[in-house]
């Protein structure tokens, strides 16, 4: 069997990375040779020792998210996108793969076309065998209004590709919903449903009252969240609350440093931690953004939550997503253009009094069913 090359371009949300480590994982895991390319500032962390991890030069979003820098903070210059395509002519050439999957691209990462093409023109122009392109993308993607790049993503999707995996559930968020012109992609589309990352699911009988657990992914884009919950950590310590504070890898030390100095007692400030799914199950009520990732895992464990959507840079992502769980009553959304101490205590304290009954709006079976379509369509002359 000829390999699976993964295209992964980490640059700020975690959520990705994650993604594309599970479905190597359980291709490799399957008996499928897996590569891949990993290009950003975080490496997923791999658990199958078969899975061949190439690393290129790493590109970053810089702290404004609208410029690329290397892992040292210079700006992107042509040197090292064509010492990077250069690698991945390499890599391709090496691997020969009968199969190559990009994650999000092109309906993301489009600034990286350069050596994602190179990628394609090279499996197309110098390996003996066709290779069989799918694009893997999440339930919603940034909206975008040029018609110019819309038009690209289109020729790119029918040029290039020969099937696109939605990793969602059309009864729920439709593609169409962030992306309007479906209908002029030519090729397949297929929804896997949404992906379960975790290692397993938890849905206690009994939660820890009073419980509130804070958490923002990698926490690049998630510092007012943690900051105003230790505000209100602070000036809130009446009421019979345990705060529990998940700071990620973003942050730096010192400020991780400063944060658990001013800690009240009523908080436990610490580091992402592997058993977040477990924590989530057990607390009352959840703060955090509402990521991929962050959806599923509110929907998994029945946990009430109150999400505050990415918005800057005019991010639309987030807030779709948090539209659509609204109408299953599983948030509560607080702007970040309206978070406060005293709009936070405030949404705790009205969520914590209210009693719903939670039912998923989707299915999280996603990893099952992309199994199963990557056995009916890989390529019967690998």
């Amino acid at each position: 069997m000829k390999p699976i090359l993964f295209h992964l371009q980490h640059l700020f949300g975690s959520g990705h990375v994650q993604r594309v480590r599970v479905l190597s994982e359980v291709l490799a895991r399957k008996g499928y040779p897996v590569a891949l390319i990993s290009g950003g500032l975080e490496h997923p962390v791999l658990t199958e020792s078969s899975i061949r991890l190439f690393q290129l030069p790493g590109i970053k979003a810089d702290n404004d998210l609208g410029k690329l820098v290397d892992l040292d903070g210079n700006c992107v210059n042509d040197d090292l996108w064509e010492q990077r395509s250069l690698l991945i002519r390499q890599i391709v050439l090496e691997v020969k793969p009968a199969m190559i999957i990009t994650e999000g691209f092109p309906f993301a990462r489009r600034r990286f076309s350069r050596e994602i093409l190179e990628m394609f023109d090279t499996a197309r122009t110098e390996l003996k065998l066709p290779t069989m392109n799918l694009c893997s993308v999440r339930d919603i993607v940034q909206p975008i209004q040029c018609p110019d790049r819309q038009n690209q993503v289109i020729k790119t999707l029918n040029e290039y590709y020969d099937h696109i995996l939605v990793h969602g559930e059309p009864s729920f968020v439709p593609l169409q919903l962030s992306f309007p012109r479906l209908d002029k992609i030519s090729k397949p589309i297929t929804y896997t449903g949404y992906l379960n990352t975790a290692i397993r699911s938890h849905r206690p009988v009994n939660r820890t009252s009073g419980q509130v657990l804070v958490s923002a992914g990698g926490g690049i884009v998630g510092q007012a969240i943690y900051k105003t919950a230790i505000q209100a950590a602070s000036s809130f310590q009446g009421a019979d609350w345990k705060w529990h504070i998940l700071i990620g890898n973003s942050v730096s030390d010192s400020d991780f440093i400063g944060w658990r100095q001013i800690a009240p007692n009523n908080l436990i400030l610490e580091r992402n931690r592997a058993d977040f799914r477990q924590l989530l199950a057990s607390c009352e009520v959840s703060v955090s953004q509402i990521g991929y990732n962050t959806a599923v895992d509110l929907v998994e464990t029945g946990t009430q939550g109150i999400v505050i959507p990415y918005e800057a840079d005019g991010e639309k992502e987030q807030m779709m997503r948090a539209k659509a769980l609204i109408e299953y009553n599983h948030v509560k959304v607080l702007k970040e253009s309206e978070l406060s101490e005293v709009t936070l205590i405030n949404a705790i304290s009205e969520v914590m009094s209210q009693s719903k009954k939670l039912f998923a709006p989707f299915r999280s079976d996603g990893i099952e069913r992309f199994l199963d379509i990557i056995d009916s369509i890989y390529p019967i002359y690998a």
